[in-house]
């Protein structure tokens, strides 16, 4: 059996990759726009260069909403949370929660009270195998991503079923975001195995509801390769390698393929529209990472994984830079948050955040519980996530956000 090793603390890998588009034209300096910013045109692409990596630090306050339990058998206990998204219901705030577990929606008010849930596991209508993330739609509604199923599901806020799009035939389909016209924002991949290292091709489409779907410009995704003998292989990519990230909202996505300083922003359709860049770091891995990286590992599994986890460890090359962005997920107006590489040594992980024009507005570190913070919906003013305690229970967390060190800077 073939499996994919992914890091244990967030099921994800959270090293990005890729080689970047090459554009042609000779670039023309334009005016700066705002401090810190210069703008250029090349070939229709606006070019976006931040003078400093460091804007404005953003606070992150105590928990306004703590949702998890270690013992009750009721809804606050998680298992496998999916998606967790804020969505406005009339006047008030309501948490929607998609919890793997029981392959549920759950609703919570903003003062943590239960209003209720539905769906249940399945293949049927309205019925879920793992289901989320989720988002907000037009109508009053919300859209549930369904993993297991590859599809797309709407339902209005109390949990009736609106419409479903049909199963998606692409391999490994990741939801982006989808559209105001029904239309779902997908990435796919198919990895071969191979004892070469070899870049895999990550697709990108638009699949619309009467499953026509229409394919957009692809990117390299990562190295990937084979270690360790039969009959139990993994396939793995380089130690601090990169790998492309795709996220954005229904009016575009971003693209951060962590090879290069840079991220890049296309329309919903698939057109380059601007790339946002900022000076060059320092990327080498520094002596002793790959051993903290395994160390680290080991910590987060069972002493009887440990064998296993050493040998494929020893087995996988280290790549030649960190990469240069991680993890990033969609934020309000078209908003990218990107963390940089968790390198030992080093700072660690901090996030930054990049506006639609490309400038380089925030910058803040999440918080720990004790593990790491992992954010599935970010607003204007919160920040909502997973955490998860020493031995592994899931809990949902909301954080109030406080831009006002930023407030000028757009």
């Amino acid at each position: 059996m073939i499996r994919l090793r992914r890091h244990p603390r967030h099921h994800r890998a959270f090293a990005l990759s890729a080689t970047t588009l090459l554009l042609a034209s000779t670039a023309c300096d334009a005016p700066e726009s705002t401090p810190g910013l210069v703008t250029r045109d090349s070939a229709g692409v606006a070019i976006a260069i931040n003078a400093d990596f460091d804007p404005p630090e953003w606070e992150v306050g105590e928990p306004l909403l703590a949702l998890g339990s270690t013992s009750d058998e009721g809804p606050e206990q998680f298992f496998r949370v999916g998606g967790a998204r804020i969505v406005e219901v009339g006047e008030e705030r309501v948490l929607f929660v998609a919890d793997g577990g029981a392959s549920e929606i759950r609703r919570f008010a903003m003062d943590g009270k239960f209003l209720g849930a539905w769906g249940r596991r399945g293949e049927g209508p309205g019925e879920f195998g793992a289901p989320g993330p989720i988002w907000a739609v037009p109508g009053d509604s919300v859209a549930v991503w369904d993993r297991r199923n590859g599809r797309l599901s709407v339902f209005d806020f109390e949990g009736n079923l609106g419409r479903e799009m049909a199963r998606i035939p692409m391999p490994n389909v990741e939801p982006v975001a989808p559209r105001p016209d029904g239309s779902l924002l997908v990435t796919s991949n198919l990895l071969r195995m191979s004892e070469e290292f070899t870049m895999a091709e990550l697709d990108i489409a638009l699949v619309h509801p009467d499953g026509r779907v229409d394919s957009l410009p692809s990117q390299p995704l990562a190295l990937f390769g084979q270690v360790g003998e039969t009959p139990r292989p993994f396939i793995v990519t380089p130690h601090f390698g990169a790998r492309t990230v795709v996220a954005g909202d229904s009016t575009g996505y971003w693209v951060a393929t962590g090879q290069k300083d840079e991220l890049m922003r296309y329309t919903s359709t698939g057109a380059l529209g601007l790339i946002a860049r900022w000076p060059e770091r320092e990327r080498s891995i520094p002596p002793g990472a790959v051993e903290a990286l395994l160390e680290e590992q080991l910590a987060q599994v069972p002493e009887a994984m440990h064998a296993d986890f050493r040998r494929q460890h020893a087995a996988t090359p280290t790549a030649e830079a960190a990469a240069a962005t991680g993890y990033a997920i969609a934020g309000p107006d078209g908003e990218l948050w990107f963390e940089t590489p968790e390198i030992p040594d080093r700072e660690g992980t901090v996030w930054r955040v990049v506006n639609r024009e490309g400038r380089l507005i925030g910058r803040l570190r999440l918080p720990e519980f004790p593990e790491r913070f992992l954010p599935l919906d970010v607003g204007r003013d919160y920040l909502v996530g997973i955490v998860r305690d020493e031995v592994g229970v899931e809990f949902v967390h909301v954080y109030p956000l406080d831009r006002t060190p930023a407030a000028t800077g757009g």
